[in-house]
């Protein structure tokens, strides 16, 4: 399973510590070498899975495709799913009924950054509340943010129900 993290390019300082803290959150996870994007408006990495396994991103130019989790694509996996996907995509997104996976996915086409989880957000994505920072690590957004307040009825939720429902909020800033 690989992972992602990114963050609404600012201020330069600004977003070079985030991009650091949570590359720093992500060797403590002990994911491999990240790659580096950047897009016209968003910059960050994703990284592959700590055991080999399915490739997890593919790259065509500058459109690209990363995935954390599972995702089969028209029946495919791995690179051969990705490439499919990258050239199907389209937003708003409508081929869910090609997708079978517990998986969150970062496509980038045409300079247009997308975010999106698998049809019952199973598959967790965290933010903070301005959606400047959203990664599949809660530990590297936690990073990233100068105060963390857990909502004690999403922190409840999360641990009683069998999806994450992608309307809760676990934390605030």
């Amino acid at each position: 399973m690989g992972a992602w993290f990114i963050c609404r390019s600012g201020e330069p300082a600004a977003t070079s510590a985030k991009l650091a803290a949570a590359r720093a959150q992500f060797r403590r996870h002990g994911l491999p070498e990240p790659v580096d994007f950047a897009t016209p408006t968003h910059q960050g990495f994703f990284s592959g899975p700590v055991h080999a396994g399915l490739p997890t991103h593919v790259q065509r130019g500058g459109d690209f495709v990363a995935v954390a989790g599972t995702l089969f694509y028209k029946g495919q996996g791995g690179e051969a799913a990705l490439l499919q996907l990258l050239d199907d995509f389209t937003f708003p997104f409508e081929r869910w009924s090609d997708c079978i996976g517990q998986f969150a996915l970062l496509v980038c086409k045409d300079g247009v950054l997308h975010v999106a989880t698998d049809y019952f957000a199973a598959f967790q994505v965290f933010h903070d509340a301005a959606r400047d920072i959203v990664s599949t690590s809660m530990l590297a957004t936690v990073a990233c943010l100068p105060r963390v307040r857990f909502s004690p009825q999403g922190s409840t939720s999360s641990c009683s129900a069998p999806f994450r429902w992608a309307t809760r909020r676990y934390s605030r800033r």
